[in-house]
């Protein structure tokens, strides 16, 4: 279970909220920290973080960049919904019509969800 506490930090002049979350392999302590304006909002922020840790719904940031983000929803949730290996013009095809609200300018009006995102054609 985790436990928590709040800091006010002079030097920033924030309050942070700070949950002790275990150990991780080599052996450190595992802190998850948040600012707040005030003492109240910290609180709050404090009881959500440890709501979340308890239910097991709490999702630690990453590094993670929408491309690779995109990479791997193509190949995960899009290969098994249009069946097989993604080829390049699949790879076009989900992009002119997932992504897009209208055609792209050089695209006829009869036809946008027709065009290929990356050649411009019909």
């Amino acid at each position: 279970m985790a436990t928590g506490r709040i800091y006010y930090y002079e030097k920033r002049g924030v309050y942070q909220a700070i949950v002790e979350n275990g150990r991780d392999a080599q052996g450190k302590r595992v802190q998850i920290f948040r600012d707040a304006k005030t003492k109240k909002e910290a609180r709050q922020i404090l009881q959500k973080l440890l709501r979340e840790l308890d239910d097991g719904t709490f999702i630690a940031p990453s590094d993670l960049i929408v491309a690779e983000h995109l990479e791997s929803w193509l190949t995960d949730v899009v290969r098994h919904q249009v069946g097989g290996a993604l080829t390049i013009a699949t790879r076009a095809s989900c992009a002119s019509t997932s992504y897009r609200a209208s055609a792209p300018p050089s695209c006829p009006p009869c036809a946008p969800t027709r065009c290929s995102a990356a050649t411009r054609t019909c």
